[in-house]
């Protein structure tokens, strides 16, 4: 893919993230500044410029020895992930349902429309470009620039996850009424009603999430076994 057009950083990080959140580039992967300057068709400037953003956005990480590698994913990561979303999510939740108007909840209607309907992949990003908007739409109205930008951090770490270790987590039918829930409960106008149903959906997701990382990991290292033998 030759890069064109708008900054050529910017590019090179978005070819990145997609490989890297579609698992094309999977975890622990050395990130070779010349590789990837010749497969984009760029210098290797805006590479490695486009590598230190993505080391902000927890994607990639520097590591002596080795350069830039795609980040480990972790039981443990995971975990924080989701502790800090159950943290902040209901809090900002809270204030955004206060704030609901009926426009907000006719464009949430909307999204989960654009949800039901795309068919989602692991390698196509509409789905989860999809998904990111529904969810963005019930907690926009409570952001705060602190509380979004922290957020977008945390979900794009998560949806890494979710794409490489549960796939919509397992069942599309499942996240589909799951996300139905959560209008329903936003159209009750019971603030404590919605967070409970948010934060139910959250635990919902990890364990499916958890589940899938923990088979991947044991299948791993099972095959690691066997190299060995």
């Amino acid at each position: 893919m030759k890069i064109e057009r708008r900054s050529l950083v910017e590019q090179v990080g978005e070819a990145l993230r997609h490989e890297i959140l579609a698992g094309k580039i999977g975890p622990n992967e050395r990130l070779v500044i010349d590789t990837l300057a010749q497969r984009y068709g760029v210098s290797q400037i805006p590479v490695r410029e486009a590598l230190r953003g993505l080391e902000g956005e927890g994607l990639v990480e520097f590591r002596p020895g080795a350069g830039s590698v795609v980040s480990d994913v972790t039981g443990a990561e995971l975990g924080e992930l989701y502790d800090l979303r159950r943290l902040i999510e209901p809090f900002v939740l809270r204030r955004a349902a206060a704030r609901y108007d009926a426009a907000t909840l006719a464009e949430v209607r909307e999204l989960l429309d654009v949800l039901t309907e795309t068919t989602p992949t692991r390698e196509s990003d509409r789905w989860w470009q999809a998904h990111l908007e529904f969810h963005d739409a019930l907690l926009r109205p409570g952001f705060t620039q602190w509380s979004e930008r922290f957020l977008r951090i945390i979900w794009q770490a998560v949806e890494r996850y979710q794409r490489l270790y549960a796939l919509v987590f397992g069942d599309v039918a499942q996240a589909n009424h799951e996300h139905e829930r959560l209008l329903e409960a936003a159209l009750t106008g019971d603030v404590e009603v919605l967070v409970e149903v948010w934060v139910s959906h959250l635990n919902e997701k990890e364990a499916r999430v958890a589940e899938g990382l923990s088979l991947a990991l044991a299948a791993s290292e099972q095959g690691e076994s066997r190299a060995d033998d």
